[in-house]
């Protein structure tokens, strides 16, 4: 009860809305003015998996992307790396 039974669309045609949030609310503002920018890792990171990069707006506490991609598996790649890279770069620990 309560899981999915078919896994979630993702469509490799239409670009889809992003939005990583983080609870520490001074996480993406760290990123911002920090020793490692976030448009450089989100490029480079993008650039590993093909995923188009459409729109991004950081705000303080999250991030709004919209990309394309191109296979199920490339998105998630890239959603592990860059949220790793993030979190790196942020100084943040599990749980934060």
């Amino acid at each position: 009860k309560g899981r999915r039974k078919s896994r979630r669309p993702l469509s490799t045609r239409v670009p889809i809305h992003l939005v990583l949030r983080s609870e520490n609310k001074w996480a993406y503002k760290a990123l911002a003015y920090g020793s490692c920018t976030n448009r450089k890792i989100l490029s480079a990171v993008a650039k590993r998996f093909q995923i188009q990069i459409l729109d991004v707006v950081f705000n303080h506490n999250h991030v709004h992307l919209v990309i394309r991609i191109p296979s199920r598996e490339s998105y998630n790649g890239f959603i592990r790396l860059l949220t790793s890279r993030l979190a790196q770069c942020a100084k943040l620990k599990k749980g934060d």
